[in-house]
């Protein structure tokens, strides 16, 4: 493709989306195919996703198609990390919060403005107490919310019912309570800005005030998947995706007035999978990805999605170049996602950073 000065590149990951002037490009840099550009790829189509593999001068570089996933870093200063929240910005940018170190908990705040391959620290000591295996969401106005959590992997220490707003990308932060229903939550934020968490018990509370008050949602504790996240599609219907027991199999439960009643979606007898990452992409295909898998009783790599609003589970082939593993941090950026650190097999925290395009 030709470089210098060509602003019809969209560029993914890198850049986040923005037109970005090529003049400079960087082997590893993600690109869309734009009409108008000259390419050196193989059968390329205007619209696929290319990596730049070699600056071969005079202006021009080779591209392969980017399919699946890259690693972006085998390591960053921010090392080893998980029980951490990831967030992704409306303006392409990521936040990293919290977590657990190779020794510590953290309270620490994180940016990448380059689609996560390099990261800049935001804040060193949030105000909050450290933690890990909080909940969070970013709101429609960019805000961001972190909420429960405990200062120990091990369950020995305190335990935070308190929830924390950002409105600068993670360097400021305001308390919004210290009365959430429970410590270990799963949250998912909704398009009217309300927010939707999940406790132990299977109870569903909603805030409507940026997480500051709290309404229990339902009176009947649903039978679905326990301690799984939720996963909220475009209209707003929340899907939660996970393991159940007698026998163990895959179940998929969907909820269309925020989390008031559930339905059963679909059982799936050969897949066991409790993910500990999920994403949602424009065209609501959902993915779920690594976590616990229950037929080997080990951490997975294993990759599901479903394009039918969780009717059908179906195994992603080939499987994905980073290793079993749970407790890392996600988000979506752009219609891909990204993936930082968490637990491996042995067990012991891993410092690489993934992106699927």
């Amino acid at each position: 493709m030709t470089a210098p000065g060509d602003r019809g590149l969209t560029v993914i990951g890198d850049g986040a989306g923005a037109l970005v002037d090529y003049a400079t490009p960087v082997v590893g840099d993600q690109a869309i195919l734009k009409e108008g550009i000259a390419h050196k790829c193989s059968t390329p189509t205007v619209g696929d996703k290319v990596i730049i593999t070699t600056l071969l001068g005079g202006g021009t570089v080779a591209v392969t198609l980017s399919t699946g996933w890259v690693l972006l870093a085998s390591s960053t200063p921010i090392g080893v990390r998980y029980g951490h929240v990831l967030f992704s910005l409306s303006d392409g940018s990521i936040i990293l919060v919290g977590g657990f170190g190779s020794v510590v908990a953290t309270n620490d705040s994180w940016i990448s403005t380059d689609g996560a391959r390099t990261w800049t620290l935001q804040s060193a000591s949030a105000g909050w107490g450290i933690r890990g295996y909080h909940a969070g969401v970013v709101l429609p106005d960019d805000s961001i919310v972190i909420m429960g959590g405990e200062a120990d992997p091990q369950g020995s220490g305190t335990l935070y019912y308190d929830a924390w707003r950002s409105t600068d990308k993670g360097i400021t932060w305001v308390q919004q309570t210290d009365a959430l229903p429970d410590w270990y939550l799963h949250a998912t934020g909704l398009h009217d800005g309300s927010i939707i968490l999940c406790t132990l018990s299977t109870l569903f509370f909603r805030s409507t005030d940026k997480a500051v008050t709290w309404v229990q949602q339902n009176t009947v504790v649903p039978d679905i998947p326990y301690n799984c996240p939720l996963i909220a599609l475009s209209d707003d219907t929340i899907l939660v995706i996970g393991v159940v027991f007698s026998p163990t199999r895959m179940e998929v439960w969907k909820s269309t007035d925020k989390a008031v009643t559930w339905t059963l979606v679909s059982t799936d007898l050969t897949k066991m999978l409790r993910p500990s990452g999920y994403i949602v992409r424009s065209n609501d295909t959902v993915f779920i990805f690594g976590g616990n898998d229950y037929s080997t009783g080990i951490k997975s790599n294993q990759v599901l999605f479903s394009a039918d609003r969780g009717l059908t589970l179906t195994l992603q082939t080939p499987p994905p170049g980073w290793t079993e593993r749970s407790q890392f941090g996600f988000c979506r950026l752009g219609n891909g996602i990204v993936l930082f650190g968490g637990v491996n097999i042995v067990p012991a925290g891993v410092t690489d950073v993934w992106r699927y395009s």
